[in-house]
């Protein structure tokens, strides 16, 4: 266990939500960094804007000599409308943090893996870039990609024994859910998911805390947790 304490882990948008909790989850093994948008004084803590490039930039000097040994992308935004109605600085914006600015922190940290000869990643896409869903046009296209490319981060890195999997989370009762749905629109979310209610953070957070372990033959995986409302329909 100590050897697992000295592991340096980054959580990106750890301060709400699925993020906080994976953050709480992994501080029990690790020494867990973490992001958000604002400016705060808190240890262990980082300013990170992944729609701003020199937001990201700066985080990458700024972090270079704490070599991560796992990386959670957990940062992600989600602007929902119809797709004819987007401005095209916001599908920049969309793919800038849930894409591409994720891809290039990932590559920063990748060096430090390949020299130790053991890492781990695993980046949170959504159950919406398995089986798109109206108005999300643009964050299913995101969501999709995140799985290919941990599935060709596995393909090119497994050997170095660096786990790269994905987690797509279905409907989680989150702060920002109950702020965003009403109880009646709860209750009929439960009603379409078999286990009849909503998911964790906690929940996700155990997912991610595994795929972090010492030995693990998971790999290359998208791992769906959505209490089974895309494995089909009820008549």
């Amino acid at each position: 266990m100590s050897n697992l304490k000295k592991k340096n882990v980054l959580v990106t948008g750890g301060t709400k939500g699925i993020g906080k909790s994976i953050v709480k989850e992994l501080k029990k093994k690790y020494k867990v960094y973490y992001t958000g948008r604002t400016n705060r004084k808190v240890k262990n803590y980082y300013q990170l804007d992944l729609s701003d490039q020199n937001s990201v930039d700066s985080f990458i000097k700024k972090t270079k000599k704490l070599n991560f040994d796992i990386l959670i992308n957990n940062a992600g935004i989600n602007n929902i409308k119809y797709f004819s109605d987007y401005k095209a600085t916001e599908i920049e914006e969309m793919f800038n943090v849930n894409l591409i600015n994720l891809a290039l922190i990932t590559k920063a940290l990748l060096n430090n893996m390949i020299k130790k000869k053991w890492g781990r990643i695993v980046n949170i896409s959504s159950i919406w870039g398995v089986n798109p869903c109206k108005k999300r046009t643009i964050y299913s296209m995101t969501k999709s990609a995140l799985i290919s490319f941990s599935k060709s981060l596995a393909i090119e890195y497994g050997r170095y024994n660096i786990n790269t999997n994905s987690i797509s989370p279905g409907f989680i009762m989150t702060d920002l859910t109950r702020k965003s749905l009403s109880s009646s629109q709860l209750k009929y979310l439960k009603k379409k998911v078999p286990l009849k209610r909503l998911g964790s953070s906690k929940e996700i957070a155990e997912i991610v805390l595994f795929l972090c372990s010492e030995k693990n033959y998971i790999h290359g995986t998208n791992i769906v947790a959505d209490g089974g409302f895309l494995s089909g329909y009820e008549i």
